[in-house]
């Protein structure tokens, strides 16, 4: 709560009290405030009203906190609910609506899973579930519903009226799901009819696959042209390579030829002088 709900705070706690004849001061007004005020007015109302009809004895400030604190538990799946819910997960066909903290704690326990062994899965699941529903509560949050779609759309249809029946879903959101998975059935019923009767009708998602065609031929496309361009650069620096070692080679040929040539001169000099 804020500083200015005080005045409706006291209010309300005085109307809890009326009907077992508690006379407050403002020492009592300040002990219920210090204890609640972490709670949202619109909660401790709530529960108020839940008090006065259902309460046997004088109320404490604690008695308000437990139940306030047993409302929100109220609102969070056990955790045998919330892991049935999970194990849905498990199927990729299935729509799963559930929490985060459901999802956080399925993945936890998708391993054991995997291996079948379902009895520590469901062990692993729910000690994670436990622990984040825990912490939830602590920080004075509700449940928060999210929709992890299957691939079969009318299990997704299936799941989404259920949840909206529930009140897991709002309407506004579980409407613009449904509108969405129901058009895209029609889609897939149209295709089915066009190959029925012959009269094709083009599925939109084959757009979509024409399209992830393209980008693949066109990424192959781009890669051969930098491999053969680079197959080219190699052949040259290849070419280049050879025509510098027969220059060396040219080079010690005629390097050879000239001390040969340089020898046999000598030679013939030393030859001529010694005639002489």
């Amino acid at each position: 709560m804020q500083a200015n709900d005080r005045e409706r705070f006291n209010d309300l706690i005085r109307t809890l009290c009326k009907p077992y004849r508690l006379e407050l001061d403002a020492t009592d007004f300040d002990i219920w405030w210090v204890v609640l005020n972490e709670f949202p007015f619109e909660v401790i109302e709530a529960s108020v009203v839940q008090y006065l009809k259902t309460g046997k004895y004088a109320p404490k400030p604690a008695d308000l906190y437990t139940a306030i604190l047993d409302r929100y538990r109220s609102l969070w799946w056990s955790p045998d609910e919330a892991w049935v819910h999970a194990l849905r997960a498990a199927d990729e066909d299935e729509t799963v609506v559930w929490t985060n903290e459901a999802a956080t704690a399925f993945g936890e326990a998708r391993i054991a899973l995997e291996r079948g062994d379902e009895f520590g899965a469901r062990a692993a699941f729910i000690k994670a579930y436990q622990r984040l529903v825990e912490a939830a509560i602590e920080d004075r949050r509700v449940p928060e519903y999210t929709v992890s779609l299957g691939f079969d759309r009318q299990r997704r249809i299936n799941a989404i009226q259920q949840a909206k029946a529930q009140g897991y879903l709002p309407a506004d959101r579980a409407n613009r799901l449904l509108a969405e998975n129901s058009q895209g059935m029609k889609e897939d019923a149209r295709a089915i009819v066009g190959l029925i009767t012959g009269n094709v009708v083009e599925h939109p998602s084959a757009n979509a696959k024409r399209l992830a065609d393209l980008m693949r031929e066109t990424l192959a496309k781009v890669d051969a042209e930098e491999k053969a361009q680079m197959a080219a650069k190699d052949a040259l620096r290849e070419q280049r390579r050879q025509a510098m070692q027969d220059r060396k080679r040219q080079i010690v040929t005629q390097a050879e030829s000239l001390a040969e040539t340089m020898g046999a001169s000598d030679t013939q000099a030393v030859a001529a002088g010694n005639s002489e």
